[in-house]
């Protein structure tokens, strides 16, 4: 009932009009607060209140619609909510997940329709497993995820998206740009099929969204290496500065942990703090940034304040010179990357307001790859006419060259980039293939109810680097999962591995998940 009049009626149609509604009329508030009277008398009451566009009922009432009385209307409603329902895949959906609820379908009935749908190829072996009871519902679903047959992507689970960008770091061309789940265009041209195109645009993984470009999430931890290069250009921290982390930061209030708290990572520079992710040596470095000392003639000492707006356009101004603060220059849709403006404590672990696309974060890493070169990245080579010849040409610009911060501090954040890579048992095989990369993970948090978005971005080799990649799998759970799509794409990119060990039409094998980020 509520899906009819409030979705149905409501949002999506707008027979009731919500700009009519009087939310302190005490019938709307027994429907919507007390649930205490059904459809047939909220609608009715609606009509009594001329909350209704009987425009919209025009080919369910009579011509003289102006004058139709209440009892035509309420039918007119009855007979539009019922054609519509027919074909409102969503209100089936809801009905389904109530008779999966109920009990009146089992989840083995749910996996044999998947056959009589002609979703899967029929496979008897399967079917009768099923029916004997021998395979469970949970086991045959996990078994086509396992070899594909069905995809996250398909099925709308969480995970089921993801997206990575990677940069030759000495020109910005872009190398791959890629948004899963992905779709067939060649079926979308010419002669439209009109099926494959609804299926994907009712899909609840959204795969005309492209996740690369236009998805933004907070960057986490891959935004420590901008609080690094900040602290050590303004001078705060050096090489030898040591920060301690007792697993909790009590300069702020509410005062908030490290990832390691109830442990704690005790005094670190900044090469560790990067490899080890400590949330309280940024949060110090943030802090630190906002402080400025005077001298106070009165107690001819010296007194430190701390503004958090002075912290923050501190980093913001790095931020931006990373290129933060602008799209990437990919010649396709993309989304308004946001610096932080709020909090710069938590800013400079990469939260307070900062969000941005993957393709935003691989130019960021490039810059980082190359020591400071801001590229606007570019997709395309050349476009041509018919003939083959050359329309125009398109070449990655050089937007900024970063020549205020020193080489040592590059040093220092490539440093604990490398390290990164070295200490992680996600990357154990990258060290037998002699084979060296650097990275930073990351995870960002966006609603308790959902698991955190999991983020890389690093580049290869870790001497005279070649390639920079971002990667965020949405609602991923763990960094390292990332990290790992990172490490295959560099393995397969380098062959350094048989290809067949990474391509092999099967779900792939998940690492632990690693604490931290």
């Amino acid at each position: 009932m509520n899906y009819i009049a409030t979705t149905l009626l409501t949002t999506n149609i707008g027979i009731i009009q919500k700009d009519k509604i009087d939310t302190n009329d005490e019938m709307y508030k027994a429907w919507m607060e007390d649930e205490s009277i059904n459809l047939y008398t909220y609608l009715n009451h609606a009509i009594s209140k001329n909350w209704i566009d009987t425009s919209v009922l025009q080919n369910y009432m009579s011509a003289d619609a102006k004058y139709s009385d209440a009892s035509e209307i309420y039918q007119a409603i009855l007979t539009f909510t019922l054609d519509h329902l027919k074909t409102d895949d969503a209100f089936a959906k809801l009905v389904y997940r109530y008779m999966i609820k109920d009990g009146t379908i089992s989840g083995t009935e749910l996996c044999l329709a998947l056959f009589e749908q002609n979703v899967l190829a029929r496979d008897e072996a399967s079917i009768n497993g099923l029916l004997d009871g021998s395979l469970s519902s949970y086991d045959f679903i996990r078994a086509k995820i396992q070899s594909l047959e069905l995809t996250p992507g398909a099925l709308g689970l969480e995970p089921c998206t993801g997206s990575i960008v990677m940069t030759d770091v000495n020109t910005g061309s872009t190398i791959a740009c890629v948004s899963y789940p992905g779709y067939d265009n060649n079926r979308l041209a010419n002669t439209m099929d009109t099926a494959y195109y609804y299926e994907l645009q009712t899909s609840s993984s959204r795969p005309f969204y492209n996740k690369a470009t236009q998805e933004r999430t907070a960057p986490g931890s891959t935004f420590k290496m901008v609080s690094s290069a900040a602290g050590l250009t303004e001078g705060i921290i050096d090489g030898g500065t040591k920060i301690n982390c007792s697993g909790v930061y009590t300069k702020v209030t509410p005062s908030p942990k490290c990832w390691i708290y109830s442990g704690a990572h005790g005094s670190i520079g900044v090469e560790r703090a990067i490899d080890v992710s400590c949330n309280c040596y940024f949060y110090e470095v943030g802090h630190l940034l906002g402080e400025t000392v005077s001298y106070n003639t009165e107690t001819k000492e010296n007194e430190t304040s701390y503004s958090d707006s002075l912290g923050v356009n501190k980093l913001a101004s790095y931020a931006a010179e990373f290129g933060l603060d602008k799209k990437s220059g990919l010649e396709i849709p993309e989304s308004e990357p946001n610096i932080s403006d709020t909090d710069a404590v938590r800013s400079a672990i990469g939260q307070g307001t900062n969000i941005y696309t993957v393709s935003q974060l691989a130019r960021y890493v490039t810059a980082v790859a190359s020591r400071g070169n801001v590229y606007s990245l570019s997709l395309l080579d050349h476009t041509q006419d018919l003939d083959g010849n050359v329309i125009e040409t398109f070449t990655p610009e050089l937007l900024t060259k970063m020549e205020n911060i020193s080489s040592t501090s590059w040093n220092l954040i490539q440093d604990g980039m490398a390290d990164m890579v070295k200490n992680s048992s996600t990357f154990s095989d990258m060290r037998s293939l002699d084979f060296e990369m650097s990275g930073k993970t990351g995870t960002a948090q966006q609603s308790t109810t959902h698991a955190d978005h999991a983020l890389f971005v690093g580049y290869a080799p870790s001497v005279n680097p070649e390639i920079a990649l971002a990667v965020r799998i949405a609602n991923g759970y763990s960094s390292s999962y990332a990290a790992e799509i990172g490490r295959d794409v560099v393995k397969y990119y380098y062959h350094l591995v048989d290809e067949s060990s990474l391509i092999h039409n099967q779900a792939a094998e998940l690492g632990a998940a690693i604490a931290g980020d």
